[in-house]
């Protein structure tokens, strides 16, 4: 077996280590950035105070369109039916309370998907250590292969003649 062969067989479990690690931080690298594209998703919602689910905002498009229908009819039929101005008021206040709702329902998703994010970069740097101590472990292989391949080689060119 020449030393190539040596240290292919000597440094196979570091090199299948190595790998695996490259693997994992590229699935940690992939969770970060869609973590991270998931907090300014969140925080752009916060900072505009727009509900995140659709079916909010459904409903406030329905109380606008309730509202100017409200607006159309006259005064007789607005008190036959009898939601007045208090009405108004109380729905407005419900709103209000569903936008704070949803506001904390978006802070505390915030807070959750920024711990995860901080326990996926915590783990990417533990992989990166491990990654770096295969590293080390493949150069002290290859160097141990090294050494006779080197005191051949020098032995090699003391001892032959020169022809010149």
């Amino acid at each position: 077996m020449n030393q190539f062969e040596l240290f292919v067989a000597s440094s196979e479990r570091a090199r299948s280590d190595a790998w695996r690690y490259l693997r994992h931080l590229g699935e940690l690298d992939c969770r970060i950035e869609e973590g991270m594209y998931r907090l300014k998703e969140i925080a752009q919602q916060l900072e505009r105070d727009v509900p995140l689910s659709g079916s909010e905002g459904l409903q406030h498009a329905t109380d606008d369109r309730r509202q100017s229908k409200k607006r159309r009819q006259s005064p007789a039929s607005m008190t036959s039916q009898g939601p007045g101005p208090a009405d108004n008021d109380q729905s407005r206040s419900s709103s209000a309370v569903l936008m704070e709702s949803s506001r904390a329902d978006l802070s505390a998703e915030y807070q959750a998907c920024s711990r995860r994010v901080r326990r996926y970069a915590f783990e990417r740097v533990k992989v990166a250590e491990e990654l770096v101590k295969c590293g080390e472990e493949m150069a002290n292989c290859l160097e141990r292969r090294m050494a006779p391949f080197r005191r051949n080689l020098a032995n090699s060119t003391e001892a032959s003649p020169d022809d010149a």
